[in-house]
C-alpha cells in the first residue's frame, strides 16, 4: 500500500506525539512546583533563581533561531535579576492573531478562581465591513495596568493598589465592594463581583 504524498511518515507522528507528551508532563511538573511555592512562599525566591539559572541569559545565549519561548524565558531571568522597583511589566497583545478563543478569559478566570458570571478579562467580538465582505474583530480586554491608575485613588479602604513593580492589584479581602473603582477606571475593565 503506497502513501499518498500528503500523509506524514509515522515516524514524524509518533515523534509529534511524544513532544507533546514530555510538553505535557513539564506542564503537570510545572502545576506542582506551582503548587508548592505557594504553600511555601518564603522558598519563592530562591526556587526563581534557580530555575533562572538554568535558562539562558540574553537572547544572544538563546540563539537568534531560538524558540519564542526560550527567548520569552531568556527575557524573564534577565527581568528577575533586577530589583522589584526597577521593573516594568507590561503585555502586548498582537490582535492581528487573536481569533476569539476565550483561551486567555478562561485563564484568568481559573487563575483568578473566579465564580461563575464574573470575567476580569472578556474579549470583546467586532464585526467589520459591508455585506457579503464582513469579518470579525476580537479585542481582548484586560486590566491596561495604567501608570498612574485612577483606580487606586479612589479606593476608600486602600484595597486596591499597585505593588513594587507597578502592577495593579486588589487585595479581596479587603475589598468593601463600594464600586469606586468601577466608575473611576477609564477603560470600564473593572467588574462588580456578585455576592453568592
Amino acid at each position: 500500500m503506497s502513501k499518498r504524498p500528503s500523509e506524514k511518515p509515522d515516524d514524524l507522528r509518533r515523534r509529534n506525539f511524544l513532544r507533546g507528551l514530555a510538553g505535557a508532563g513539564g506542564a503537570a511538573a510545572a502545576f506542582a512546583a506551582l503548587d508548592r511555592l505557594e504553600a511555601e512562599p518564603e522558598h519563592a525566591a530562591a526556587a526563581l533563581a534557580r530555575a533562572a539559572a538554568t535558562v539562558p541569559q540574553t537572547v544572544t545565549e538563546a540563539g537568534d533561531n531560538a524558540d519564542v519561548l526560550i527567548r520569552m524565558q531568556a527575557d524573564l531571568a534577565r527581568a528577575l535579576k533586577k530589583q522589584p522597583a526597577e521593573r516594568r511589566w507590561v503585555m502586548v497583545i498582537d490582535l492581528r492573531k487573536c481569533v476569539g478563543c476565550h483561551a486567555c478569559t478562561i485563564a484568568c478566570v481559573a487563575e483568578n478562581k473566579l465564580p461563575p458570571g464574573v470575567v476580569y478579562r472578556p474579549v470583546i467580538e467586532e464585526e467589520i465591513g459591508e455585506y457579503p465582505n464582513v469579518t470579525r474583530r476580537f479585542i481582548p480586554r484586560p486590566c491596561m495596568q495604567c501608570e498612574n491608575p485612577p483606580c487606586v485613588p479612589v479606593c476608600p479602604v486602600y484595597a486596591t493598589y499597585t505593588n513594587a513593580e507597578g502592577v495593579v492589584e486588589v487585595n479581596y479581602e479587603q475589598c468593601i465592594g463600594c464600586r469606586a473603582c468601577l466608575t473611576a477606571c477609564p477603560y470600564g475593565v473593572r467588574r462588580r463581583q456578585r455576592p453568592r
